[in-house]
């Protein structure tokens, strides 16, 4: 199971995603929804590790995945694909 506690992230100093808490349970498809501009695909990208989290922690099976670069996420089974 992918979970999400607390996420924020952002570019340049600025925060985008501020404290998003979610999981994602297995075998199922989960799709974030949202308006423009709402920071859809920062989340997205800060769960592959193409961004650095600026707090919070991305779990997936009960292992930190926060931090790990994008090969590594994806290592573990995850391929999220941000637009």
């Amino acid at each position: 199971m992918l979970k999400v506690k607390g996420a924020c992230a952002g570019y340049d100093g600025s925060q985008i995603v501020n404290g998003i808490t979610m999981e994602g349970p297995d075998s199922k498809i989960v799709a974030v929804v949202g308006a423009n501009g709402v920071g859809k695909s920062t989340l997205l990208k800060a769960i592959m590790g193409m961004i650095p989290l600026m707090g919070g922690s991305i779990e997936f099976d009960d292992k930190t995945i926060s931090g790990l670069s994008t090969d590594k996420v994806m290592q573990q089974g995850i391929c999220l694909v941000p637009e």
